[in-house]
């Protein structure tokens, strides 16, 4: 399988991404994995930058990343449901 433009955009695939691109997982359940690997590091920076806002006493920026936040778990739960809408069982069970 070609990786396509991701690596001309975001450089070399992290090596979680190799890991799960080579397990025996169907195309399915990497695709899940790999989505639930990157939405939980990106809410784990943004939860990092809320404590920022929080201790510089910037509410805008709060403000700005609590939306973000939301945002982000909202799409994992949107993926979540049409996962299970779609395959009858939970993405994250893989």
């Amino acid at each position: 399988m070609e990786n396509n433009n991701f690596e001309k955009i975001h450089g070399e695939l992290p090596d979680v991404f190799r890991e799960i691109k080579n397990s025996e997982l169907a195309e399915v359940d990497k695709l899940a994995k790999a989505f639930e690997w990157m939405i939980d590091r990106v809410l784990e920076h943004s939860q990092m930058d809320i404590e920022l806002a929080r201790a510089m006493k910037d509410q805008e920026a709060l403000l700005r990343e609590q939306i973000k936040h939301a945002v982000m778990k909202s799409a994992k739960g949107m993926f979540q449901d049409c996962f299970r809408a779609v395959l009858g069982r939970k993405a994250w069970d893989v």
